[in-house]
């Protein structure tokens, strides 16, 4: 699942009220994402922890 599909569902999920939100089975410290795509983790997770 590309990251563009992963924020459509985040937005989804906050839209419809939900408390918590995985991003991504891949956004584990043992996967590559964990190391190249950080920045993008915390920006989602803000809108996440915002709402």
């Amino acid at each position: 699942m590309g990251k563009d599909m992963a924020e459509f569902v985040v937005g989804r999920c906050l839209a419809a009220g939900f408390h918590s939100v995985v991003l991504t089975s891949d956004a584990a410290p043992h996967h590559p994402m964990w190391h190249t795509d950080g920045d993008w983790m915390r920006r989602v997770d803000s809108r996440i922890t915002a709402s």
